[in-house]
């Protein structure tokens, strides 16, 4: 893993609401700049407060076709790791 050492520019992934069609996929990506921070009223500014980055947000996603039961425990479902005997 590497770690970044500098705050710009970071990735931003996945378009926004203003952006055309073929932006809108999570192969889009663009760099951050210190400028989407300038009207963050908090001191010190906070990481995550973007008012001047109004492409920047997340996105709900959802399967198209509900899984079955069996495939929600299967696939969704916490499970804990299976605890070994002490020796």
């Amino acid at each position: 893993m590497r770690v970044p050492t500098t705050l710009y520019p970071r990735v931003v992934r996945g378009g926004s609401w203003d952006d055309d069609p073929d932006r809108l996929r999570s192969a889009a990506r663009v760099a951050s700049e210190a400028a989407w921070k300038d009207q963050d009223p908090q001191i010190p500014q906070s990481i995550w407060y973007h008012t001047d980055a109004l492409g920047v947000g997340f996105r709900v996603v959802r399967p198209l076709v509900e899984p079955s039961a069996d495939e929600k425990v299967t696939k969704w479902e916490k499970t804990e790791p299976e605890q070994l005997d002490p020796p």
